[in-house]
């Protein structure tokens, strides 16, 4: 498997927003480039979204955050995690994904491996859009266009409650995900369509892709509902790819492309790769893979991936959770690695 190869590393300069709130640099899990050559990036570990601008010297500074609580009424404690594990712009809206997946309980301290004590925490389950207005997010833009997202109950969202009655997920959605149960971790719009992919469950040699369509709730502008995609009624389709094994851990599309950032499903060291496959085919022919992702062991895992800003053709960013030194080198500060594809 050949590697890709590395032509460039870009800073990433955070600040401390509030003293009690996590460093994003430390757990990186989605990122997304704007036609301005703005980044957005987001950590799984807060309920923000972050605005890097780059620098004339290099890298991406003047940091920005932006509560998702300040855009959507999110249920639960203002300080609980979203989980946030994609983002992608499709203009006018930056789009935001968090795993929906479900996790297991601490008891005395310790994790509880018992699969039927786990638990969904409701704001997990967040699939929304943004409106970015001058590099700006805003609940409406001058344009009309406004936030939205899928309702979150206590069970969830639609989408979610739809999945765990289907005859092939039902019973890994109640499965934490690090036990291969449910878990998003990557989003790409085409048009008026979404594909959400899934680092879980892998089913045999096999990763998953959810398709649904998303439209303004007809009574209420700040809510997003699923679209029928036939006369069946049917509101998500699934597809499944051979990824030899590998799960999802990021969605990028291109024209009618969409390429997979995989990994393993579980917390593991590698490999990752880079694969492509046509959207008009989809799960019909295996991932077609571009090449292997080189990162060290013991962490340092790609998350997310975006097109390059000063190579949006032919070359992609990574962001790392997990970070090692060198994509971690001290606090507030990650680095994020440029490859050729």
């Amino acid at each position: 498997m050949d590697l890709l190869t590395k032509t460039a590393t870009h800073r990433l300069q955070f600040h401390a927003v509030k003293q009690d709130l996590p460093d994003p640099a430390a757990s990186l899990s989605a990122i997304t480039t704007l036609p301005d050559g703005t980044l957005w990036l987001a950590a799984d570990e807060t309920c923000s979204i972050e605005r890097l601008l780059p620098q004339h010297g290099g890298g991406y500074a003047q940091h920005i955050s932006y509560p998702l609580t300040d855009l959507f009424g999110l249920p639960g404690k203002s300080g609980i995690e979203i989980d946030i594990e994609g983002l992608c712009y499709h203009d006018p809206y930056l789009w935001i994904v968090g795993s929906h997946a479900s996790k297991f309980r601490k008891k005395a301290g310790e994790l509880d491996f018992r699969a039927d004590k786990a638990r969904l925490e409701p704001r997990r389950c967040f699939l929304a859009r943004v409106p970015i207005h001058q590099g700006w997010p805003c609940r409406v833009s001058p344009h009309g266009a406004t936030a939205a997202m899928l309702k979150i109950s206590r069970q969830g969202n639609r989408l979610r409650a739809l999945l765990a009655e289907d005859p092939i997920l039902h019973p890994y959605c109640h499965l934490p995900a690090k036990a291969n149960g449910l878990d998003v971790e990557g989003i790409a719009v085409m048009g008026d369509t979404i594909f959400l992919g899934l680092r879980s469950p892998v089913l045999s040699h096999q990763a998953v892709v959810v398709e649904v369509k998303l439209e303004t709730h007809r009574h209420d502008a700040s809510r997003l509902s699923l679209r029928r995609l036939n006369r069946r009624q049917v509101r998500y389709r699934l597809h499944f790819l051979d990824t030899s094994g590998l799960g999802i851990r990021d969605l990028l599309v291109r024209d009618q492309e969409l390429f997979f950032l995989l990994g393993p499903a579980m917390s593991s060291d590698g490999p990752f790769r880079l694969g492509i496959a046509s959207t008009s085919t989809l799960g019909n022919y295996p991932v077609r893979i571009i090449g292997e992702i080189p990162c060290s062991t013991g962490g340092d895992r790609p998350e997310g991936i975006c097109w390059a800003p000063n190579d949006p053709t032919s070359s992609i960013m990574v962001v790392y959770d997990s970070p090692a030194h060198d994509h971690h080198p001290q606090a507030f500060q990650g680095i994020a690695d440029q490859f050729s594809i």
